[in-house]
């Protein structure tokens, strides 16, 4: 058992390390360039036509804003599962509490905390994604009852148009807000990862 838990423990800070040096920073310049590309583009590009050619509602998926917001998807679901492997490569590090060194204790459950907070900031701005199709639904029901009704085509087209900056803005807030973890864990990570080491004792950066 002690050989296992051995293995796990090397195994996730081989893949902690990887994802501080490498996946982290790649993730967070191609978060960056997606944020300028959509930025440069008309949000008027991604408002759908009301009807289609028969006159009749149009109910069928926005396809522009499905493709980047499935992409987006992609982006949050694998810093996810980075995230996990951080807390738990974090988590087989916590010394035994006979061990002492409650500075370095300190230090991994800070880090520990501002990882699982980011966790629960990227779930949030999945549910956000979800509640634009929530939106555009209830519009296009009123839509049935109300088929003349100026002010529901201009809601509609509106809800589109901030589904638009939503995806921008999660984009361009994902890509800073992990560049913020990246810098506070790597100057924090010698600590984090050796919580015992007395030449550790009483720093902390930020």
């Amino acid at each position: 058992m002690t050989d296992y838990v051995s293995n796990i423990r090397d195994q996730t800070l081989e893949e902690a390390r990887q994802l501080l040096n490498f996946d982290i920073p790649r993730k967070i310049l191609l978060l960056s360039q997606t944020h300028l590309e959509l930025f440069d583009q008309s949000p008027e590009s991604y408002v759908t036509t009301l009807h289609n050619s028969s006159g009749d509602l149009n109910t069928s998926v926005n396809k522009q804003f499905i493709k980047v917001r499935d992409e987006l998807k992609i982006h949050l679901n694998e810093i996810l599962q980075w995230m996990i492997t951080l807390n738990m490569c974090i988590s087989l590090r916590v010394p035994k509490i006979e061990d002492g060194n409650n500075f370095g204790v300190r230090v991994q459950a800070t880090m520990r905390k501002k990882i699982q907070l980011f966790e629960k900031d990227l779930e949030k701005k999945r549910k956000k994604l979800k509640k634009v199709h929530l939106l555009k639904a209830l519009y296009l029901k009123r839509m049935y009852k109300y088929p003349n009704c100026g002010d529901l085509v201009e809601a509609i087209a509106h809800a589109e148009r901030r589904a638009f900056w939503a995806v921008i803005q999660i984009t361009r807030d994902v890509s800073q807000e992990l560049f913020k973890l990246l810098h506070h864990v790597n100057l924090n990570w010698e600590k984090t990862i050796d919580p015992k080491e007395q030449k550790n004792r009483g720093l902390m950066y930020f």
